[in-house]
C-alpha cells in the first residue's frame, strides 16, 4: 500500500488479496476516511441462515463463525470494482428469492445478500451507523476532494481572459487556456 496527497485528500493504492481464489488480487484506489473502520453492518448470523436454507449449507463464508452483533467495514468497493470481482458462477438462491437470502460467489469469496437479512435481525437499517450524516456529507463534499468554489473576486480572471482574446480572420475567437 502506498499513498499520495492531492489537495488535502489522501489517496492510496491498496492491493486486496483473495482468500477464496488462489493468486487473485485486485488493486483499488481508496480515499483515507481517517477512520480505521468506516462503518458497521449487522451480522447476518450465517450459521442461522444456513440452518434455514439448505441451498447455502455447503458454502463457506468468511464471517460464518463471528458472533458479534455488528461487523466492521474497512473498505467499500465502487461499482466498477464490484464488476472486477464478479464471476460467472450462478447465484445460489433461497427457496423463495423474494424473501430468502441468496449467495453469489465472487473472486473474494461468497457474498450473502437479501432484503430479509436486516428485517430478520430486527435491526434498524442505518448503513452509516458509526458516521454521522454530516461526516458523510463532509467526506463526499467537493472541499474534501480539493474542489472548492472561490468566493474571491473573479474580475482579474475575466480581465486577463479578455486581454488574451483575439478574433481571427474567419470570425472565430482564440485565447490561451487559463
Amino acid at each position: 500500500m502506498y499513498g499520495t496527497v492531492c489537495k488535502n485528500v489522501e489517496l492510496y493504492q491498496v492491493k486486496i488479496k483473495s482468500d477464496a481464489v488462489d493468486e487473485f488480487e485486485i488493486d483499488v484506489q481508496v480515499i483515507n476516511a481517517e477512520k480505521p473502520v468506516f462503518t458497521h453492518l449487522p451480522n447476518p448470523q450465517i450459521a442461522d441462515q444456513k440452518s434455514k436454507n439448505s441451498r447455502i449449507r455447503r458454502l463457506a463464508f468468511s464471517e460464518e463463525i463471528t458472533t458479534q452483533d455488528r461487523l466492521p467495514v474497512h473498505v467499500i468497493l465502487g461499482a466498477a470494482d464490484v464488476q472486477r470481482i464478479k464471476t460467472t458462477e450462478p447465484a445460489v438462491l433461497g427457496p423463495n428469492p423474494d424473501t430468502d437470502p441468496g449467495a453469489e460467489f465472487t473472486m473474494l469469496g461468497w457474498v450473502l445478500a437479501g432484503k430479509t437479512l436486516l428485517h430478520n435481525l430486527e435491526t434498524k437499517k442505518e448503513f452509516f451507523a458509526c458516521s454521522s450524516r454530516d461526516e458523510f456529507n463532509q467526506m463526499c463534499s467537493q472541499e474534501v476532494l480539493g474542489l472548492t468554489d472561490s468566493d474571491d473576486n473573479q474580475e482579474p480572471f475575466h480581465e486577463n481572459f479578455q486581454a488574451k482574446l483575439h478574433r481571427l480572420k474567419d470570425g472565430t475567437y482564440s485565447t490561451r487556456l487559463p
